[in-house]
C-alpha cells in the first residue's frame, strides 16, 4: 500500500507498521516493533500533533485530521491522517489504528495555485490525478492534460461541459448545492464514479477546496482514479465472503457420516462456494490415488486412477507440498484430464489424498483461491480421520473380534429390520444354524489357542462360501449362524452341500489339527404370508443343527426338504 499504516496501544508502543511507514521514518520494521514511537519520531511533533489525536481515539472517536511532518531527508510532507478504535485481544483493551495518505503534491499545488495559477499551469499538468477548475454554477473553466487523457474527451469538450456531465450518480442541482455549501479552508473529500467518452466507467476519489482563479473564487478538484484501490477491495470482499462460507459449510463437512458423503461435500463446496469448476478429490486407497468425487465439467469420461509414484497428484501426495502452475503442458508428468487445461493447483489432503482445481485460463488462480483450498484441505483431513475412527469404532461394536464375522448384539438389532423387509417384499427369509463337532476335544487336546484358530477358519470358510449379501454371524462359542434374504429351504441343501465340500477341501490342507472338522447344521426358513416369527425359525433351526449332531439326520436329507 502507499499508504502509511500503523497500529499503537494506548502507550504508543508499536504493534505494527507498514513498509511505507518505515521507508518515511527511516527504521528498519523489525527493530521499531514493541517501541514507543517517540523513540524514533519527534516528541514535540508527537506530543502537538499525535497526542491529542490518540486521546480522541482512546475515547472511541475516529479522527480525520491533516498533520505535517520534517523528515530529515525529505523535507516536510502532509498527509491526509485516518485514526480510529480498534478493539484488542483483551477485554476493554483499545488499540489505535492509523492510515495516513501523503497529499504532499496535493497541499503544494494548492498553495502553489493560489499563488500563481498561471506559474503552475504546467504543474498541473504533468500531475497523475486528473485536476479541474469549476465555477458556481458547476462548469469547468480549467481542466488539465490527465483530465483529457483520462476522460476521452478534448480540453475545448470538457470546457463546454461540467461535472454533472460526466457523474453517473448526482445531478447538476447536486452538485451546485455541495458547491455553494464549502467553507473557507475545507477540504471536501468524497467518492464517485465518472463515465469517459467511451461508456468506460471509472470509480474516483474527489478532494475539493475553495481557490482563487482568476481573481475569482472558485472550485479547485482533484480526481483521483481509485479502479484498483475498488478493484483490491472487491476480491478482499469476496476472499471474506467465500471464508465465511466455506466456515459455514465446514459444520455440513463435520455432519457427515461415510466418506462417500464428505467428498460429495467437498465437492458442492468447491463448486459453490469456492467458486471453481473443474476439481477432483482423490483419495488413497490400495497404494494407489483414486477419484473418488469429480466435478461434470473436469472430465465427461472416466477418470485415470494413479500410482503414488505418478503424475503430479502423485507428487503432491509423497511430498505433501502445494504445487501450482500456469500452464500444465509444460509439466513433463503432468497427465492432464482435459487437452486445454493450462492453471492448475494441486493440493494434499495430510495422508488422505489429493484435491486438484485446473482451469483452461492461464494464472486463472489467485493466492487467495490457493490459500481457500488449503483450508478446505486441512478440513477434509480432519473430517476423514474422524469418519474413518467413527467406522472403526462402530466396526469394533458389531463384529467379532476373533472371527470378524457380525457378533451376536449385531444380529439382534438387525434381524427385525430384515424381517420387517421380508413381509413388505413378501420374500422368504432363510436361516441356517452352524455348529462345530467335537470343539470341546479340540480345545482340550491342542489348547484354546488352537481352538481360536479352528474358530477364525470357520468363520473365513463359511464367509467365503456364501454370497456378500447373506450375513455370517458368531452366534456364540462355537455356534454360527447366516441369514439368507430372499431364499427357500430349498437350496438349503445346495447350500450346505457347498460348505461340506469347501471344508472337506480345507480338512485335506490344514495342519491344526490331526482330525478332520465337520460341521453340524440345521436350517428353517420364515415363510411369507406365515404368523410365524423369526424367534420360531431361528428355534427351529437349532433343533435341526443338534438333530444332525447327533447323526439323526444325513447331509443329503435337506435335498429334497
Amino acid at each position: 500500500s502507499e499508504d502509511l499504516i500503523i497500529s499503537l496501544d494506548r502507550n504508543g508502543v508499536l504493534l505494527f507498521l507498514n513498509k511505507a511507514f518505515s521507508k518515511y521514518y527511516s527504521v528498519d520494521r523489525s527493530q521499531v516493533i514493541g517501541s514507543r514511537i517517540t523513540e524514533f519520531a519527534d516528541e514535540d511533533h508527537f506530543n502537538k500533533n499525535l497526542k491529542p489525536i490518540f486521546d480522541r481515539v482512546l475515547q472511541g472517536n475516529s479522527v480525520r485530521e491533516e498533520i505535517s511532518y520534517d523528515f530529515p531527508e525529505m523535507g516536510t510532507r502532509y498527509f491526509s491522517a485516518f485514526f480510529s478504535p480498534q478493539k484488542g485481544e483483551r477485554k476493554d483493551e483499545i488499540l489505535i489504528t492509523g492510515v495516513m495518505r501523503d497529499i504532499t503534491d496535493r497541499v503544494l499545488m494548492e498553495n502553489k495555485i493560489k499563488e500563481s495559477e498561471k506559474q503552475y499551469s504546467d504543474l498541473l499538468n504533468r500531475m497523475n490525478d486528473a485536476i479541474w477548475v469549476t465555477d458556481f454554477e458547476a462548469n469547468f473553466i480549467y481542466v488539465n492534460d490527465t483530465a483529457v487523457r483520462t476522460l476521452g474527451y478534448t480540453k475545448e469538450e470538457l470546457l463546454s461541459m461540467g461535472p454533472a456531465d460526466i457523474d453517473t450518480s448526482m445531478e447538476k442541482e447536486k452538485i451546485i448545492e455541495l458547491i455553494r455549501g464549502m467553507k473557507t479552508d475545507q477540504v471536501k473529500v468524497f467518492e464517485t464514479s465518472y463515465k469517459t467518452k467511451d461508456g468506460r466507467v471509472i470509480p474516483v476519489e474527489i478532494s475539493s477546496s475553495l481557490v482563487s482563479y482568476k481573481g475569482k473564487t472558485a472550485i479547485l478538484s482533484l480526481a483521483r482514479n481509485i479502479t484498483r484501490r475498488k478493484k483490491a477491495e472487491e476480491a478482499l470482499l469476496e476472499e471474506r465472503t467465500k471464508l465465511r462460507s466455506l466456515h459455514r459449510a465446514v459444520d455440513q463437512l463435520q455432519r457427515c457420516e461415510t466418506e462417500d458423503e464428505l467428498w460429495d461435500k467437498a465437492l458442492e463446496v468447491t463448486l459453490h462456494i469456492l467458486k471453481l469448476e473443474l476439481c477432483i478429490f482423490y483419495v488413497l486407497e490400495k497404494d494407489k490415488l483414486v477419484p473418488r468425487a469429480v466435478s461434470r465439467a473436469a472430465l465427461p469420461e472416466g477418470l485415470k486412477t494413479f500410482n503414488l509414484d505418478e503424475g503430479i497428484a502423485g507428487r503432491t501426495f509423497r511430498e505433501r507440498k502445494t504445487i501450482q502452475g500456469n500452464d500444465l503442458r509444460r509439466w513433463k508428468e503432468a497427465k492432464p484430464v482435459r487437452e486445454d487445461v493450462r492453471s492448475f493447483i494441486s493440493i494434499p489432503i495430510g495422508n488422505v489424498g489429493v484435491i486438484q482445481i485446473f482451469s483452461a485460463k492461464k494464472r486463472a488462480f489467485s493466492p487467495e483461491d490457493v490459500n481457500l483450498v488449503k483450508i478446505l484441505a486441512g478440513h477434509l483431513r480432519e473430517e476423514a480421520a474422524r469418519i474413518r475412527l467413527e467406522h472403526k469404532l462402530r466396526a469394533q461394536t458389531v463384529h467379532d473380534p476373533l472371527t470378524g464375522l457380525f457378533n451376536r448384539r449385531y444380529f439382534d438389532q438387525s434381524i427385525k429390520k430384515e424381517v420387517n423387509r421380508a413381509k413388505r417384499y413378501k420374500h422368504p427369509l432363510g436361516i441356517l444354524m452352524i455348529d462345530i463337532n467335537s470343539f470341546k476335544e479340540i480345545n482340550d487336546r491342542f489348547s484354546h489357542m488352537t481352538g481360536d484358530k479352528v474358530l477364525a477358519e470357520t468363520a473365513r470358510l463359511l464367509k467365503e462360501t456364501v454370497r456378500e449379501t447373506d450375513m455370517v454371524v458368531r452366534y456364540g462359542g462355537d455356534e454360527f449362524l447366516i441369514v439368507f434374504p430372499e431364499t427357500t429351504k430349498e437350496p438349503f441343501g445346495v447350500i450346505i452341500g457347498r460348505i461340506r465340500k469347501n471344508l472337506d477341501e480345507w480338512n485335506k490342507k490344514q495342519d491344526i489339527i490331526d482330525f478332520p472338522l465337520t460341521l453340524a447344521m440345521g436350517a428353517s426358513c420364515l415363510k411369507p404370508g406365515t404368523d410365524e416369527t423369526i424367534e420360531t425359525v431361528i428355534k427351529k433351526a437349532d433343533q435341526k443343527m443338534y438333530e444332525d449332531k447327533k447323526g439323526k439326520k444325513s447331509k443329503d436329507s435337506y435335498r429334497n426338504e
